[in-house]
């Protein structure tokens, strides 16, 4: 308390104020706390700034497109894409959506694990394929390709996913949401995953993008088991003891034989004293993507090849997936049989009706095989050898049956004035050397068959390419469509004829693998009417009757003995 007092003198009239005894300074506490309310005040206002900032931010799609240079910048462009089954996921082209008269109404996913370590049995090649390879001099090292060895470790371990997968199939899962997010409020997506451990993450992972992206809630995925006697349409292989590996051996050895040699001499060359042989090649080749995508930087590997080296790779990769669970062996396609089946189930809102790999008891059980037409979204994970089976089941790519004429409705080349309509050809969207687009409406053309992969001779416009079609956290999409289509209909009466246009509305589907839009065979005549890539679903259905008939008589002979029981289909 303080008192006022008046002081006057002859020119100045003054208040002093004076204190009186019981007043005290500001204690050093208070007077801290005084200094720091602008600091305090400053966080609150940057954290609410940073808060609302975020929040605008959340709103907006997380962007899923590649870097402008291609694959990821840890592998040179020039190999990227040619490690066949172990080239890191990329788009084989930019999503297309569909016509403006259609409307998703479904999206069906199938995706691979994401990046991995080697396998067991191939990390056990690839330590064999090294110690074959003797250190070259410190003088030698200078000048030889495989200098690097003198300071090289190989340290990867086996099986599991890596981080660089785990952020594949996180992206996968951003994408997802972010291209369907319209079918994700109506019912979130049921997963489904077969419980190999880089499978089981790749689907937690992929569920943890969708629920980044969509700021929402899924249920875990179901696991499906994949030992021996357990059905599971994700991994058909263990009820297919009739199969055998030894198409896609005997191909790979004849292509292994006209490319590898010259590359063993050169590197036993490289560092004298070694042993290397042909066998060794391609395992040394696959370091260069599992290291790099491991540690996150180039392996030495990735430069000791050429790019006409790493081309030759790819090529025994396609020839390892097309004669093991592709279109050239006999027992490959019907391994994929019943996932096909589950998928026209989930088309057609209809229960499963299949005899093969599918598990009976979890596809009658709503809660673990949901169906209706509430449902708008399935997501299935599982493994390269398994979705090669399905795109053989499908029919999507490879052999094409011809008849007398030479003729097929099944072949996948352009008819006239396609080109006009913008469809085109499948997948890579590059029409096939060798297919006539001339000709006039009225006339038939002979389109190119897509043969049986020759282990000799390349075909440098093949489908079957393993990097397209199976790389790391490879995504089929299945998309279901309403699309309104113009009908016109003609009347006559005894004062003229009438004409009289209308909609309908039809149901079609729209496959895509890999962001690529892949023109189903069989569906030309859908896609003139529809649009692009876009098949009527009664079409659709008609030419899975492979898938429908159980295989034709092919998963009868899956359960036949085999003559060498050891001979099984390696995981590569």
């Amino acid at each position: 308390m303080s008192l006022r007092r008046e002081v006057s003198t002859s020119s100045v009239h003054k208040i002093v104020v004076v204190p009186t005894s019981n007043s005290k300074p500001l204690s050093e506490r208070a007077r801290r706390f005084l200094a720091n309310i602008p600091v305090v005040a400053s966080v609150f206002i940057a954290v609410f700034l940073i808060v609302v900032w975020t929040a605008d931010r959340f709103e907006q799609p997380i962007t899923t497109e590649p870097p402008p240079h291609g694959p990821p910048f840890i592998l040179p462009d020039k190999t990227a894409r040619l490690l066949g089954p172990y080239s890191p996921w990329y788009p084989v082209q930019y999503y297309i959506t569909p016509p403006s008269t259609c409307n998703i109404t479904q999206a069906h996913f199938l995706q691979r694990h994401g990046a991995r370590f080697p396998t067991k049995g191939q990390g056990e090649k690839i330590k064999r394929a090294l110690s074959h390879i003797k250190i070259p001099s410190a003088k030698a090292a200078l000048k030889s390709d495989l200098g690097f060895m003198r300071k090289y470790k190989y340290d990867l371990g086996t099986d599991d996913l890596i981080y660089f997968g785990a952020n594949e199939a996180f992206a996968a899962g951003v994408a997802a949401y972010n291209r369907y997010s319209q079918l994700a409020h109506i019912s979130p997506p049921f997963l489904r995953a077969g419980d190999t451990g880089r499978v089981v993450e790749t689907g937690k992972k992929w569920r943890q993008g969708f629920e980044v992206a969509g700021r929402m809630r899924l249920k875990e995925a179901l696991i499906i088991p994949e030992e021996k006697g357990y059905n599971n349409s994700l991994h058909g292989i263990q009820n297919c003891p009739a199969h055998s590996d030894e198409p896609s051996d005997n191909a790979q050895a004849i292509w292994l034989s006209r490319f590898a040699p010259n590359i063993t001499a050169r590197l036993n060359a490289a560092a004298p004293g070694s042993t290397l042989v042909d066998e060794d090649i391609p395992m040394l080749m696959s370091i260069c993507s599992f290291e790099s995508l491991a540690h996150y930087r180039t392996s030495k590997w990735c430069n000791v090849f050429s790019e006409g080296e790493w081309q030759d790779f790819e090529y025994w990769s396609d020839l390892e997936k097309y004669y093991n669970t592709g279109l050239g062996n006999p027992l490959g396609r019907v391994q994929g049989v019943g996932w096909v089946n589950e998928l026209i189930a989930r088309l057609t809102h209809t229960p499963v009706n299949d005899t093969t790999t599918t598990n009976r008891t979890l596809d009658e059980n709503p809660e673990t095989f949901p169906l209706g037409k509430n449902m708008t979204m399935f997501a299935d994970f599982s493994h390269d050898n398994e979705m090669n089976a399905i795109f053989a089941t499908m029919g999507l790519f490879g052999r094409i049956e011809m008849d007398e004429e030479g003729r097929s409705e099944s072949s996948v080349a352009l008819e006239p004035g396609d080109a006009e309509r913008g469809i085109q050809s499948p997948l890579n969207m590059i029409p096939p050397a060798g297919v006539d687009q001339r000709g006039d409406e009225s006339s038939s053309i002979r389109r190119r068959t897509w043969k049986e992969m020759d282990p000799d001779h390349p075909d440098p416009h093949r489908q079957w390419v393993a990097s397209h079609l199976v790389p790391f956290a490879a995504r089929l999409v299945i998309e279901r469509l309403e699309c309104v289509v113009p009908t016109t209909s003609s009347s006559s009466s005894d004062g003229g004829s009438s004409t009289s246009t209308g909609l309908n509305t039809t149901e079609a589907v729209r496959v895509l693998l890999n962001d690529a839009v892949v023109h189903i065979p069989g569906c030309t005549k859908s896609e003139r009417m529809l649009g692009s890539g876009v098949c009527a679903l009664d079409v659709f259905l008609e030419l899975q009757s492979y898938a429908r008939s159980g295989g034709a008589g092919d998963w009868e002979k899956c359960q036949e003995q085999p003559e060498n029981d050891g001979q099984r289909r390696k995981r590569k």
